[in-house]
């Protein structure tokens, strides 16, 4: 018989479950069988036999029904049925998943106090990229072909996280042979077990087409001392060649020097006394546009007038000088001379009437030339005692 509540199948003879003990409808007390008369069989008698009585046997007992060892007592309808008790299996169940809970729970607190404790340094990534564009992709441009005169942005992302101290970062790129060429710095960096990124920004301007490496190093100290470390490295091979903004650069150097170059001339002229003024005008000038320049051609234009303000200043101080030569030339003429005509004096106690009469007389092996073209003259004053004489240069004037 099915329990209408439970569902659980009974015994027919049953009149409460088994398993929640629940009445089990439409049960009645077995019914004994109906008893029958005994039917006595009256024995023949024959002529002459002793008669014996016969006594009529017992009715039958019919035996109770049969009832299991097993089978739990019920109570009276009415009352709250009484539930099996658990069995071991679940009790032992029970303990092992409270004990394991236990034991689960100490360990994860456990494991939190020792990682809340942990010392890390760790360099997730180094990654390159335009300046302006997003990286968080990662990089975002062909590393085998990296582009001049691009502002680049090399990011270093790592984990920094200690108990006391310091942790320091630094982010650098280095040639093929090890030169390093641009670096940045941080000994500042906060402890967190979360994700940090710094970015170090630079340009390439020329490039051997060698590969460069960019890198991140993290430390971290404790009194002094190393306690964790890590490192990042990325290659990538920039573009062979000179970028716009070096030829602008290498040309404006080389217009620079042209126009110190020009100064220093000037600065000669000025020291010889001579015209330099529209010079160093124009020179100003020429320094102004090249401040000011943002091509090469520019730059390049500006040192070209520098190179020629520095060849005029170097001619006027040539002619300069060349004067200066004349002149002294030009004044020994002027005084052998004039030894001549005192000489020719003192001999014939007067003054020949042509200086012709100075180199015909011996007195000069032959007549001085004045290096610029001027021709010499003399004028004798014969009322002073002694009489003076003075030699003129048509090109230099008197002696």
């Amino acid at each position: 018989m099915k329990c209408p509540k439970c569902g659980h199948e009974n015994e027919d003879s049953k009149k409460f479950c088994t398993s929640c003990g629940t009445e089990l409808a439409g049960k009645t007390e077995p019914v004994a069988p109906e008893e029958q008369p005994t039917e006595v069989m009256k024995p023949v008698e024959k002529p002459g036999t002793e008669r014996i009585p016969v006594v009529p046997a017992a009715p039958a007992t019919p035996a109770p029904p049969f009832t299991p060892l097993a089978t739990p007592a019920f109570m009276a309808p009415g009352v709250a049925p009484v539930h099996p008790p658990r069995s071991r299996r679940f009790m032992v169940i029970t303990i092992v998943v409270v004990v394991a809970l236990i034991l689960i729970g100490g360990g994860i607190m456990t494991w939190l106090f020792i990682e809340a404790n942990r010392t890390v340094a760790s360099v997730k990534n180094v990654a390159l990229g335009l300046a302006s564009e997003s990286q968080s992709q990662g990089n975002t441009i062909d590393l085998t072909k990296v582009p001049l005169d691009k502002t680049l942005k090399l990011r270093a992302s790592f984990v920094a996280k200690y108990k006391n101290g310091r942790a320091k970062l630094k982010v650098y790129v280095v040639s093929a042979d090890g030169t390093e060429l641009v670096s940045d710095s941080w000994d500042d960096i906060r402890s967190s077990s979360s994700t940090q990124v710094k970015d170090l920004t630079f340009h390439l301007t020329r490039s051997t087409g060698r590969k460069m490496t960019g890198k991140a190093d993290l430390q971290i100290e404790t009194n002094g001392k190393k306690v964790a470390s890590s490192s990042g490295a990325l290659s990538f091979t920039p573009v062979k060649g000179v970028g716009k903004e070096a030829q602008l650069e290498d040309a404006k150097q080389s217009a620079s020097k042209k126009i110190a170059d020009a100064q220093t001339a000037i600065d000669e002229l000025n020291s010889l006394g001579l015209q330099s003024d529209d010079l160093a005008a124009e020179l100003s000038d020429a320094q102004s546009n090249l401040d000011q320049a943002t091509t090469a051609q520019q730059a390049n234009a500006q040192g070209a007038i520098a190179d020629r303000i520095a060849t005029e200043a170097g001619s006027r101080k040539a002619e300069a000088e060349a004067g200066q030569q004349s002149e002294a030339t030009c004044r020994d003429n002027q005084a052998r001379i004039l030894q001549a005509l005192q000489t020719y004096n003192a001999v014939y106690g007067n003054y020949p009437d042509q200086m012709a009469y100075l180199v015909s007389s011996g007195y000069l092996s032959a007549m001085p030339v004045c290096p610029s073209g001027g021709t010499y003259t003399y004028q004798a004053d014969l009322f002073t005692n002694p009489p003076t004489v003075t030699v003129y240069c048509s090109y230099h004037g008197a002696l």
